[in-house]
């Protein structure tokens, strides 16, 4: 962690299997609760990151925290640098990402994410694009940086396995 921005430093790779425009990884996606900080993301329109009542509804389930983080427009570096800085104090190593995704802001971050030794899982089907075109490019940029594409079903789906909590489980069950 601590990486400078300017340097590419290492990427996560794994190997990813896709279907029906999410991957598949080949072993468990390893998403554990308590070491999972969620994260919303917009591009710095002063309107703050759009609602994402899923996301806000699985902090409270599983006691993860949520970061709803706003890019400074035309100053990467600093953007980049807070937003690292906001996911370290969360004290968990595995993001989960989403956010509007057409001004590049979910890219950025997944990048800047990544370089600092972070896990970074998009969640596809929570981020927001407004035409469907722009969701393969979207996927294809977001590969190409190192991030894995998943669906929410597979993320409580797998938090859920790896809880010992059966109330968790429950309550996480009731999300799908």
């Amino acid at each position: 962690m601590g990486k400078d921005h300017n340097s590419i430093g290492w990427v996560h790779c794994c190997c990813l299997f896709p279907t029906d425009g999410v991957n598949v990884l080949a072993d468990s996606l390893l998403i554990r609760s308590d070491d999972v900080c969620l994260l919303r993301i917009s591009a710095g329109n002063g309107e703050g990151p759009s609602p994402c009542p899923e996301l806000r509804e699985l902090s409270v389930i599983t006691s993860s925290p949520l970061v709803e983080f706003e890019e400074t427009i035309g100053n990467f570096k600093s953007s980049a640098a807070r937003l690292a800085s906001e996911v370290t104090r969360t004290q968990r190593q595995t993001v989960l990402l989403t956010g509007d995704v057409l001004e590049g802001g979910v890219t950025r971050a997944a990048f800047c994410l990544l370089v600092d030794g972070f896990r970074v899982f998009i969640v596809s089907d929570w981020c927001s694009t407004a035409e469907p075109q722009f969701r393969a490019d979207f996927e294809t940029r977001l590969r190409n940086c190192g991030a894995i594409i998943v669906s929410s079903r597979q993320v409580i789906n797998e938090m859920a396995a790896q809880c010992q909590d059966s109330d968790l489980r429950f309550s996480l069950s009731q999300l799908i």
